[in-house]
C-alpha cells in the first residue's frame, strides 16, 4: 500500500505529464491522467471523435504500473499513448 505522500507525489506527476503531453498536437484529445489505488494502474481519459449533437465521447484506458518505479510508470504511460495516437485507421 502505498503511503499519502507517494500518492501526492504520483497524483503531481501525472497532473505534470499531462500539461507536458498536451503541448503535444498528436496528445491534444487527452482529458485527464490519474491513479487508481484500487487497482495500481494509471487511467488515461481521452476525448473521442465529435457526436452529432456535439458533444465529444469520453474513452478511458488503463496502464498496470504495479510495482513500477516513478520513472518507468511515466514511460509506461508514455509507450502506451505513443503507441495509441500513432495507429493508422
Amino acid at each position: 500500500m502505498k503511503s499519502d505522500f507517494q500518492l501526492q507525489q504520483i497524483s503531481t506527476m501525472l497532473k505534470h505529464l499531462l500539461m507536458a503531453l498536451k503541448h503535444c498536437n498528436r496528445y491534444r484529445d487527452l482529458k485527464d491522467l490519474s491513479y487508481d489505488i484500487n487497482t495500481d494502474e494509471v487511467v488515461i481519459t481521452f476525448y473521442g471523435y465529435m457526436k452529432e449533437d456535439y458533444t465529444r465521447e469520453i474513452f478511458t484506458a488503463r496502464v498496470n504500473v504495479k510495482d513500477k518505479s516513478y520513472a518507468d510508470l511515466i514511460h509506461d504511460v508514455e509507450n502506451y499513448l505513443h503507441r495509441f495516437f500513432s495507429r493508422e485507421d
